[in-house]
């Protein structure tokens, strides 16, 4: 890592020789803010993450090489999107969410609350809500776990850019009191 020259640690105004090598040290910085590459920066340093575009792996720079972050580590909350829905009726129409980019659904789960509770829900996707035929990525899924949520078996991981992701119900059962669900990717 470069070191810069401080105003304050040198004790007098910087030479313009001085503020150019600082910039120029900081310019290299600026592939970090890049949201992902199919090859990795070509002047990495010490802790420089780079996600490839090409494997959907995120890696940082030890020094040494390219090591890959363990997935409970990349993005945090990033990763997923939540909603939660007080008094689900059976016939719930919801849009969840709008995607620009395409994105691979790694994980639906549904946490329900209440007395006794089941609701049966599909996800789906498509680029226009009137769609008459939506890419279906969870369908008839039934939920009835109060304590750690219901795994949903995935039926299609892709959702396409430029795509609306909505949630519907078609039975309940019990006193359903909210849900919510939880899709990773």
């Amino acid at each position: 890592m470069v070191a810069l020259t401080k105003r304050l640690v040198k004790g007098s105004p910087l030479t313009n020789a001085e503020g150019d090598a600082n910039l120029d040290a900081l310019n290299g910085k600026m592939e970090l803010v890049k949201a992902g590459t199919a090859s990795p920066p070509s002047t990495p340093y010490v802790g420089l993450e780079w996600f490839d575009t090409d494997s959907g792996i995120k890696y940082t720079w030890t020094g040494s090489e390219w090591a890959e972050l363990d997935a409970g580590t990349i993005l945090g909350s990033m990763a997923s999107k939540g909603l939660t829905i007080e008094t689900p009726s059976p016939t719930e129409n919801i849009t969840f969410f709008y995607t620009p980019s395409a994105l691979s659904i790694t994980s639906v789960v549904m946490m329900v609350v209440g007395t006794t509770p089941s609701v049966t829900y599909s996800l789906k996707s498509a680029s226009d809500r009137t769609s008459g035929s939506p890419t279906v990525h969870v369908s008839d899924s039934v939920a009835n776990n109060t304590t750690s949520g219901s795994q949903a078996t995935i039926a299609n991981a892709s959702i396409a850019a430029g795509s609306w992701v909505w949630l519907t119900t078609s039975a309940t059962s019990g006193t359903v009191d909210n849900i919510h669900i939880v899709v990773g990717f």
